[in-house]
């Protein structure tokens, strides 16, 4: 009789292990594991985007589930089953210079307070408290361009 997962296991064919929401075979463990050795310098991304294709694990829309295979692998490699390639550096983003707050940066605008009315008020009663409002001026002429 067989299990819910498949024919009951034998020794040359051991029960599938569940991650994610799916079982992998001891046939789809080989698979990762040969992806991985043929690809050793691909990333944990790429390699989880190979794996879900090759074993045709795809979501409702017909995609590749590369997050979840990418999770699944993480998980086996903690539960000692196969070893990914270490982690890769994340790549830097260039950010925005980003001002300081009013209270620490002399150079935001105090330009008014709200009435504390809260953008879901339909009674036009104050329930909120009243907060300050600051700008950061980009341009030096930043009044003039706002009020003309």
């Amino acid at each position: 009789m067989s299990s819910p997962t498949g024919p009951p296991p034998t020794p040359d064919r051991p029960r599938p292990v569940r991650y994610c929401g799916r079982d992998f075979t001891a046939a789809d463990l080989d698979t990762i594991r040969q992806l991985i050795a043929a690809f050793p310098q691909a990333s944990r991304a790429e390699l989880s985007r190979q794996v879900a294709t090759r074993l045709g694990w795809r979501g409702p829309g017909g995609a590749p589930k590369a997050m979840s295979c990418r999770v699944a692998m993480l998980r086996m490699e903690a539960d000692g089953r196969l070893r990914l390639p270490a982690p890769r550096g994340r790549r830097p983003h260039p950010r925005p210079y980003t001002p300081g707050t009013p209270a620490t940066d002399p150079g935001w605008l105090h330009v008014g307070t709200t009435q504390g009315r809260g953008k879901l008020d339909r009674d036009h009663t104050a329930r909120l408290p009243p907060k300050d409002i600051y700008l950061y001026p980009l341009t030096e002429d930043c009044r003039t361009r706002l009020t003309s």
